[in-house]
């Protein structure tokens, strides 16, 4: 028999560690953006690992929430929710690739105080926040479009 807490608590598990992993994100590509231009960028990136911690989290917990209740998300039919949010999370790993691979984390981390990052770490940042912002909305719209289309 099934304890009725395990799901609400791998959902707050869930909830939190997404929470953590986009304010962090966020926090750093508004930075990238020239919010808060007072602070210097690689300060702000040493939080990344906390960032990585974060990611794993929610992938175990979401991993988890899906095991839980596999028809919520992949029907049938597929959940379309569930889908967009794989794709933004895919979109972001092609991203952060793009970021690792050009040199531009290495650009970025040499933004001190009060300077601007180059345009396209500007429109890399931007394009990160975009996609997080998708995660989350895809997320919430997971419980209301179930079983629907």
């Amino acid at each position: 028999m099934k304890a009725w807490w395990i799901a609400p608590a791998w959902k707050t598990l869930h909830y939190f560690a997404i929470a953590a992993l986009v304010g962090i994100v966020g926090l750093v590509d508004l930075r990238i953006f020239g919010v808060a231009k007072g602070l210097p960028l690689r300060p702000l990136q040493r939080l990344m690992p906390w960032a990585t911690l974060a990611f794993a989290v929610a992938a175990v917990s979401g991993y988890a929430l899906l095991q839980i209740n596999p028809a919520n998300a992949l029907g049938p039919p597929v959940n379309v929710a569930f889908a967009a949010k794989i794709l933004f999370l895919v979109f972001i790993g092609l991203n952060d690739i793009l970021y690792f691979a050009t040199g531009l984390k290495r650009q970025v981390d040499g933004v001190g105080a009060g300077e601007s990052a180059s345009a396209s770490a500007k429109i890399v940042a931007g394009v990160s926040l975009a996609l997080w912002v998708g995660v989350v909305f895809w997320s919430r719209m997971l419980t209301f479009l179930a079983g629907a289309i």
